[in-house]
């Protein structure tokens, strides 16, 4: 009866040791698991996406900022505009906003361009989106942007 006892208590003190690993395990998984779905959603704020809107009252609009040696671009005039639209990305080096395209976008009423590199620089910097009507403080379109690596 006494070798029984034993024998009992070991298997109920086996099955709790088992218990409590199934709970470590259950536990390290869920911490793995977050672990994980914060490095993918840190790794997807790199591919950031800033957009600009101009509309009929503003002779010009601006996106937000985004950083890198090279940047994508789209754009699109309505076809309501009084003019053509300037998509102009440009990258602040040394304090100065320098033009980042590589030829003259001039969008007319209308039309849009897809993605659309901009020239690839060999280090790194700020960049925006900017928009704005042909001609000096104009005004009377309106048109949407994004820039994005």
């Amino acid at each position: 009866m006494l070798l029984c006892d034993c024998d009992n208590a070991l298997k109920q003190n086996l099955c709790e040791i088992t218990n409590e690993n199934s709970l470590y395990e259950k536990v390290l998984s869920i911490v793995l698991c977050a672990m994980v779905l914060v490095a993918m959603l840190s790794s997807s704020a790199f591919a950031v996406v800033k957009s600009v809107h101009l509309d009929s009252t503003q002779t010009i609009a601006e996106s937000g900022l985004v950083y890198g040696s090279w940047k994508l671009i789209t754009a699109s005039n309505d076809k309501t505009s009084t003019f053509a639209v300037h998509v102009l990305p440009k990258y602040k080096k040394a304090g100065i906003w320098w033009n980042g395209a590589n030829e003259k976008i001039v969008l007319r009423p209308g039309t849009s361009i897809g993605d659309t590199e901009t020239k690839r620089l060999s280090d790194e910097y700020y960049w925006k989106l900017v928009l704005n009507p042909d001609g000096a403080g104009k005004y009377g379109c309106t048109a949407d942007g994004t820039i994005r690596q």
